[in-house]
């Protein structure tokens, strides 16, 4: 009899454990789940980032390009000054 109860609990406590690492494994899909889901969110921000980077190099391109073309016109004007004011 004693044997027999022995091997219930025993039973019991295999039966604990095993529900035990059954509500860990579900615990470790629903923490998966929810990496992956912030994994899919963080590709979506570096993506959006990325494309915000372009357009600031874009645009600081193009403010390159207006200052230089402004340097350019204001040599003009003061070698034109320059020529008024001296003469050539």
């Amino acid at each position: 009899m004693e044997q027999s109860s022995t091997t219930k609990v025993q039973f019991v406590q295999k039966l604990r454990d095993v529900e035990a690492a059954s509500e860990d494994i579900k615990t470790l899909a629903t923490n998966i789940q929810a990496l992956s889901e912030m994994m899919e969110e963080l590709k979506d921000l570096i993506e959006m980032t990325g494309e915000q980077i372009d357009l600031v190099e874009e645009n600081v391109d193009q403010a390159h390009s207006f200052m230089e073309k402004g340097l350019v016109e204001l040599d003009g004007v003061i070698a034109q000054q320059k020529k008024q004011r001296y003469g050539p």
